[in-house]
């Protein structure tokens, strides 16, 4: 896994909003991970429209967004 740092600081953003509502750190941390899984779901089936219409130019990005949001999946998981 090739984490930036960017993409750490994001993911743990995501990790204190759930920690502020739920109790147990193990369940906080499945939900911010449930939570990237959301939305990295929500950009792949923007990405397979995008590449019925779109072009290399627009792809790229999302491809971009995409591994950023599987990165961060992965270094949440290190945290359980």
């Amino acid at each position: 896994m090739n984490i930036t740092e960017e993409q750490k600081q994001e993911a743990d953003r995501i990790l204190e909003i759930y920690r502020l509502t739920t109790y147990g750190s193990i369940d906080t941390i499945r939900n911010a991970i449930q939570d990237r899984q959301s939305v990295l779901e929500e950009n792949k089936s923007m990405l397979e429209m995008i590449k019925l219409h779109g072009t290399e130019r627009i792809r790229m990005p999302l491809l971009d967004r995409i591994q950023s949001l599987t990165n961060q999946i992965e270094y949440l998981k290190t945290k359980i």
